[in-house]
């Protein structure tokens, strides 16, 4: 499909203008096209790099007409069209702006979901949601399926959201959106008029206490009783072995004495505790003989690796490291519902600069929660993973107070000890 809704030719893709709405465009939108390079008329941006693509002049890219061009900068639009006409080049045969990319999109999506309509689906769309969320919103499917007594098709807002939707057995279809967050309205009229669920909704409904139980949440939205019990997946047969296998040979890991370290999120910040506390905990474990690695996109502590793992091989390089130690994150949320792994979660402390922050007053204020509250009240009033995951045993969450009390805490509870 890539390139065939607004690209006949099927030419290499490059984009107009290296400024704010690309950058939204690159790292919020998933897109089933790959892009050569950006395409800006700055002197000042040209030959640097641009969310990881080289930004070249429009009299720096040779034969331009070997290229589609999708214009992004609304403001200028015109101005762009024109010179691209006049290097004998055809509007939507060879280039085409932004808005009019997501309309062709949207169409060919309607199309889609008014056929699984018509074959007896109930079609679903899901934007972009955190990997916590989303794992909630699977342990209700199951039930929810039986309810309506229909096939599921979902369409979701990245690739990484269908891969993982499509380990779920009972959705039937899964089919990642294009350029998502630009397709369909807030209350869209043709979602409403077929019928199709927005998925968007389901964290946008509840405010104060309630915003906080995403499992209840989930079932009141899909209609079900609130004694529906969460369907938490445990251990699947996916992921890929041999890539996990690879990983604990070039890291020199070792199976069922590997701690898991995963440092940071962006719900609770990427302070939960400190680096100082990771490096401690990292030669409290090499003391105790275990080897450590950490899930971020840069070194951590010097000496002990860090990588990012493709998601679906998580579950299983988890299993196999034998225990987790992470802050609060939705990530340990997915490890908690796809396996039996021991867990230990750390919440911040009450001190933590994190509650004073622009994004914490923003998200209490769309969720109608007070600023003042801490960890503690939001672990009992429903974001602990255990709540949030359905899963009870070898799973741990506290408080971060003090280091070596919170170390000695964790070593304490590691399972392989001898």
């Amino acid at each position: 499909m890539p390139g065939r809704i607004f690209n006949p030719n099927n030419k290499p893709v490059v984009l107009w203008g290296a400024g704010m709405k690309t950058r939204w465009l690159l790292q919020n939108c998933h897109l089933d096209f790959p892009v050569e390079c950006i395409i800006d008329s700055d002197p000042e941006k040209s030959q640097t790099v641009f969310c990881g693509l080289d930004v070249v002049l429009p009299g720096e890219i040779e034969q331009l007409q070997r290229y589609f061009v999708i214009v992004i900068p609304q403001n200028c639009q015109e101005e762009i069209f024109s010179f691209l006409s006049q290097k004998n080049m055809q509007h939507t045969l060879d280039y085409i702006g932004l808005s009019e990319l997501a309309g062709l999109y949207r169409g060919s999506y309607e199309k889609k979901m008014l056929a699984d309509i018509s074959d007896g689906y109930k079609v679903m769309a899901l934007p972009v949601f955190p990997i916590g969320d989303i794992c909630t919103i699977i342990s209700f499917i199951k039930p929810y399926k039986e309810m309506i007594n229909q096939p599921l098709s979902l369409y979701v807002g990245s690739a990484k959201n269908q891969e993982l939707l499509e380990v779920c057995t009972d959705i039937d279809k899964a089919e990642a959106l294009c350029m998502s967050p630009m397709l369909f309205e807030e209350e869209d009229e043709f979602l409403q008029e077929h019928g199709i669920l927005d998925l968007k909704y389901i964290f946008a409904l509840f405010k104060g206490e309630k915003y906080l139980d995403g499992p209840a949440e989930v079932r009141a939205f899909f209609g079900l009783p609130q004694d529906t019990e969460c369907n938490r997946i445990g251990m699947c047969n996916f992921g890929n072995k041999d890539n996990v296998e690879d990983v604990f040979r070039k890291y020199g890991l070792t199976e069922g004495k590997t701690v898991f370290i995963v440092p940071y999120g962006d719900w609770l910040g990427r302070q939960v505790v400190t680096e100082g506390f990771w490096a401690k905990l990292c030669k409290r474990l090499e003391l105790e003989g275990y080897a450590v690695i950490f899930n971020a996109d840069r070194e951590i502590v010097p000496g002990v690796p860090s990588l990012f793992l493709n998601v679906l091989d998580v579950p299983l390089f988890s299993e196999m490291c034998g225990n987790v130690v992470g802050a609060r994150t939705g990530l340990l949320n997915y490890i908690a519902f796809f396996t039996d792994v021991m867990i230990q979660a750390i919440w911040p402390g009450d001190d933590n600069p994190h509650f004073e922050t622009d994004y914490w007053k923003n998200w209490c204020e769309f969720g109608g929660v007070s600023q003042s509250e801490r960890s503690g009240y939001y672990m009992n009033n429903g974001l602990s993973i255990q709540h949030e995951s359905g899963r009870e045993q070898r799973l741990i969450e506290f408080i971060h107070e003090a280091d070596e009390k919170d170390i000695a805490f964790i070593i304490e509870n590691l399972e392989g000890r001898a």
